[in-house]
């Protein structure tokens, strides 16, 4: 079974796989990878969190209301369960949606990057953002006002240590240098990084930073698809300022599963039409399965509703 050709060439990953406590554990996680590879899947994402406030109020998103999230929330580092990941499976994209890059140090994260693509054949899909949980930015010790250009920084840290054999900084928040990286990723940084963000008042910084560094936008489920041209159009803009030319980004849209499964042709043709080159599914997002054997039941569930997609 191949769900891209099922989808109309969208190849469909498997979202916030790093929240579900009974893929803890090697056997299921490899079970679960072996079971949605054999499905048909292209990919795992993962989102990044490190460090949850138990403050309650801590968790009201920027960009309105409050968010699932909530103190005590497991989660497994984002890095280390692709990495476990890529050697429970042979084809499964590695993906990140978001890194949360202000938080890591660049070159830390670069090494990650490299050693993961490398090891896995060039699967890695680096997605990085600005984040949002003000609380955990700073319990790390950064004041999270600076995010943004810690963020600009960062990128270009990045670039440079997946492109050249020279890294250096003297930015305002990373300062540090000529140093050597290797081995590099098998890919350059415009193959390997995709831009996540652009909702509320972060639209114009994310598609811009599209622009100058990345292959793919990872866009904010809060954004309206009736928005995803302007932002394209607002990274190709910046893409030829400086000197990428044409760019044709990938766009990777959230495709919710709930108990209604016979919806999910309609709203695939909808993320179609806006303009998704990719989809990530979730098959329960935040609230953890029973087991790995209910997982992967939701997985087959699921596949079955795309067929007709």
């Amino acid at each position: 079974m191949d769900l891209t050709a099922l989808t109309g060439d969208l190849p469909v990953s498997v979202g916030y796989v790093n929240y579900q406590p009974c893929l803890a554990d090697l056997g299921a996680l490899r079970a679960f990878c072996e079971a949605i590879e054999e499905l048909g899947y292209a990919g795992v994402q993962c989102q990044d969190h490190l460090a949850y406030p138990w403050d309650p109020d801590a968790y009201h998103y920027a960009a309105g209301g409050r968010v699932a999230h909530h103190p005590g929330q497991p989660v497994m580092e984002a890095m280390t369960f692709l990495a476990v990941a890529a050697g429970c499976s042979r084809s499964l994209a590695l993906e990140t949606s978001v890194i949360v890059l202000p938080q890591r140090h660049p070159l830390e994260l670069a090494k990650q990057a490299a050693a993961l693509d490398r090891l896995s054949g060039g699967r890695l899909l680096l997605g990085v953002g600005p984040g949002w949980l003000r609380a955990e930015m700073a319990a790390l010790g950064w004041d999270p006002r600076t995010r943004g250009q810690r963020m600009d920084e960062a990128l270009g840290i990045l670039e440079q240590a997946f492109d050249e054999p020279r890294v250096s900084a003297e930015g305002e928040h990373f300062r540090f240098d000529a140093v050597s990286l290797e081995p590099r990723p098998t890919r350059p940084a415009t193959d390997l990084l995709w831009i996540g963000g652009g909702e509320a008042g972060g639209f114009d910084a994310a598609v811009r930073r599209l622009g100058r560094h990345g292959s793919g936008w990872l866009v904010n489920p809060r954004l309206p698809f009736e928005r995803i041209p302007e932002g394209l159009e607002l990274a190709r803009q910046e893409a030829s300022t400086h000197g990428r030319g044409d760019v044709d980004f990938g766009v990777d849209l959230i495709l919710h599963t709930d108990d209604d499964l016979a919806r999910l042709p309609a709203a695939v043709d909808r993320r179609r039409q806006a303009g998704a080159t990719r989809l990530t599914v979730m098959l329960g997002g935040l609230e953890p399965a029973g087991s790995v054997d209910e997982l992967i039941r939701r997985a087959h569930q699921v596949a079955d509703a795309l067929r007709v997609a």
